[in-house]
């Protein structure tokens, strides 16, 4: 079962109580809790429903500006009590640091509306989903499809009387799959989408749909022809990947230690005109967003780049102390990039040659936003059409000039219920076939 108000108001109590008698200066104690009713589809057929519990408590410690933190999974007394001698020893023997803190007091109790699983429902919509996919796209291979509710619970209260608690319920579906022809078959590839409800087919969620349809097109697939400077049609879903890679640069770690490629363009133009940014996580919408940032703050929606200037990091308290820069409202994720005018049609149709790029496989961007990597479940766009799968194809360029050199978004957006991202049309991309 779901963990109270009351019962988590009874456990962090006791815990804030034996931290107190450390004589520690300053203490925190965060609690989550997690239950998720799971539902599984392997090899085509559905063949789990589960129920899963998580339960995590987080102690800190200040102390002479050293600082102790501590994560167990146990919340007996005798746990408790050995988490808090075992926080207060890491603080003592801690460096010191003055930027070391926690949030002022604050108050704030959410609780989740509706009521709860549908499990019904769930089977319903699932076994639906797997009709309807090996109907349309007999030659696509679900190898595994996930629904699950979700129930998650955070209370956080310090020595600074904050006391917040946030509990949500929301529904997330994840399918991987690929396609067999023959002795040929297409690179898997992942869809995920988060909803308030079932109300809605599971294929037509998100770019389930879209991207399901497109595997049977990459079974055969052929490298880029030669080698260019060109144009590259990103995805929502690839387009959150690079979002990613932006917003980590935003960050406390690269702010703090200046390896951000962003560490002195707040106010300045960072991106193409056409390019806002929010973080939304109090957005109904968006579900399973959040109300309280990491260090126990209220969260706020946020704007990040308004038509191409930053206008926020993403600084936690202590990296907001340490960069001598404000704290930001929240701690990014659930993103919002504004549509466009143009049409995604008309965006093809404007592309001599490059991609239209689905999935970035590659490591993380170097220091300066370098990236370079494999093109997957991607298409060739020649003379404004789109051609055929690309294999065998990599793509580089820089993370900051791929958002200074877009040059149009699309009126259309995937909806995934974490994310509301249109297409985005960019150049000056190294693609390099075979």
């Amino acid at each position: 079962m779901k963990m109270s108000y009351e019962k988590s108001t009874d456990i962090l109590n006791k815990s804030c109580e034996s931290l107190k008698a450390t004589g520690a200066e300053k203490t925190a104690c965060d609690l989550t809790h997690s239950m998720t009713h799971e539902l599984n589809v392997d090899g085509g057929e559905i063949s789990l429903l589960r129920t899963i519990f998580d339960t995590e408590l987080t102690l800190t410690v200040i102390k002479d500006a050293k600082k102790g933190t501590m994560t167990t999974n146990r919340t007996d007394e005798d746990a408790v009590n050995e988490t808090v001698r075992e926080t207060y020893d890491i603080a003592l023997s801690s460096e010191k640091d003055p930027a070391y803190d926690i949030s002022e007091k604050n108050t704030l109790r959410r609780e989740a509306a509706g009521d709860g699983p549908d499990a019904d429902r769930m089977y319903e919509r699932l076994k639906e989903f797997v009709t309807d996919v090996k109907a349309t796209y007999p030659s696509v291979i679900l190898e595994q499809a996930i629904l699950d509710y979700k129930v998650l619970t955070r209370h956080y209260k310090n020595s600074n009387e904050a006391d917040l608690y946030h509990e949500r319920g929301f529904y997330q579906f994840t399918v991987m799959f690929s396609a067999k022809k023959g002795e040929k078959s297409s690179s898997f590839n992942f869809a995920d989408v988060t909803m308030n409800d079932l109300s809605h087919h599971l294929l037509e969620a998100g770019g389930v749909k879209r991207l399901i349809g497109e595997a049977p097109r990459l079974i055969d697939t052929r490298p880029f022809p030669g080698k260019c400077i060109g144009e590259i049609v990103m995805t929502p879903e690839c387009l959150l990947d690079f979002i990613m890679f932006l917003s980590s640069h935003l960050s406390d770690r690269a702010m703090i230690t200046g390896t951000s490629f962003l560490k002195d363009a707040l106010g300045e133009e960072v991106a193409s005109p056409l390019v806002t940014l929010k973080s939304l996580p109090l957005d109904p919408s968006m579900a399973g967003g959040y109300a309280i940032t990491q260090d126990g703050f209220p969260a706020e929606n946020l704007t990040l780049i308004e038509k191409g200037v930053l206008k926020s990091y993403l600084l936690s308290q202590y990296g907001a102390a340490k960069c001598k820069r404000e704290r930001a409202a929240n701690n990014g994720r659930f993103y919002l990039l504004e549509p466009g005018r143009d049409s995604l049609e008309s965006m093809i149709r404007s592309v001599k040659k490059g991609l239209l790029l689905t999935r970035f496989s590659g490591g993380n961007p170097g220091e300066n936003g370098d990236f370079s990597g494999v093109a997957k479940n991607s298409f060739l766009i020649e003379n404004g059409e789109i051609k055929n799968g690309l294999s065998e194809t990599m793509i580089s360029g820089n993370v900051k000039e791929l958002f200074r050199n877009i040059k149009a978004v699309s009126a259309e957006v995937s909806d995934s219920g974490h994310s509301r991202l249109p297409w985005a049309l960019t150049d000056q991309i190294t693609i390099s076939g075979k």
